[in-house]
């Protein structure tokens, strides 16, 4: 189900979120040639492409004010599972990328990437 606090962003044409456990490296002369590690600073990131709507309530212009003033939104990926609920991933992040792309007899599209700050909170909806 959708969750009224949130606005979908119009016209997605992909969406992606990965997950990062940055490793730290212990390898030491006892380590017998093996290397070794420790787990490390853990972050996400998520990408979306849609089609340009300028009459839309989240579009180019929004993203593009948000990257321009620095500021920190909070962003929901949704899952679809079987059995009527919806898995989420939230967290809040900065945009790290923003792209527009035009040409001749084609749709406008636009890239914005989101590096997370903090934590992914899960839950269903």
């Amino acid at each position: 189900g959708q969750d009224a606090a949130y606005t979908p962003i119009a016209f997605s044409t992909s969406a992606s979120i990965s997950f990062t456990n940055d490793v730290r490296d212990i390898t030491n002369k006892d380590s017998g040639g093996a290397y070794e590690c420790l787990s490390g600073l853990r972050s996400f990131e998520m990408t979306t492409e849609a089609l340009q709507d300028f009459n839309a309530d989240v579009e180019f212009q929004e993203f593009f004010n948000d990257f321009k003033n620095k500021t920190k939104v909070t962003l929901r990926f949704s899952e679809r599972l079987t059995g009527g609920s919806d898995k989420y991933y939230e967290g809040s992040a900065f945009i790290s990328s923003l792209s527009m792309n035009t040409g001749v007899e084609d749709n406008a599209t636009y890239s914005v990437t989101f590096k997370g700050t903090a934590s992914v909170v899960e839950g269903t909806h």
